[in-house]
C-alpha cells in the first residue's frame, strides 16, 4: 500500500491518455536484489470525481509505449509529445542516472 500511496502522492510522471484518463507512474529501488521497479496507475475521471482504478508494474518499454502514444505527459511540467522530436530522461531515484532515453 505504500508503494501506490507514494506513486499517487509523488509520481516521477503524469502521462495524460485522454482528458479523463492519466497514468502515474514512480519507480522505485528493489529491496531485495539490484535494480529497480516501475508502478503504474490508472486513474480515470468518473463525473465529478477521479478514481485509482488499478496499479500495477510495469517495464520501461511499456512505459516508454504509452508516453509516446498518450501525447502530454503533464507532470513535471507539461511537454507535448506528440509530432515533436522529444527526448525524456527517466532517473533512477537515487543517483540521477538516466536509465532510458525516449526518442
Amino acid at each position: 500500500m505504500a508503494a501506490m500511496s507514494q506513486t499517487l502522492e509523488n509520481p516521477d510522471i503524469i502521462i495524460q491518455d485522454s482528458p479523463d484518463k492519466w497514468y502515474f507512474v514512480k519507480t522505485f529501488k528493489k529491496t531485495t536484489k539490484a535494480g529497480f521497479k516501475t508502478l503504474l496507475d490508472v486513474g480515470v475521471k468518473k463525473g465529478d470525481f477521479k478514481y485509482s482504478i488499478s496499479i500495477h508494474q510495469k517495464s520501461l518499454n511499456n512505459i516508454l509505449n504509452k508516453i509516446k502514444k498518450a501525447g502530454d505527459i503533464i507532470y513535471p511540467g507539461r511537454i507535448k509529445t506528440s509530432g515533436a522530436n522529444h527526448s525524456l530522461f527517466l532517473l533512477s531515484p537515487d543517483s540521477g542516472k538516466k536509465s532510458s532515453d525516449c526518442r
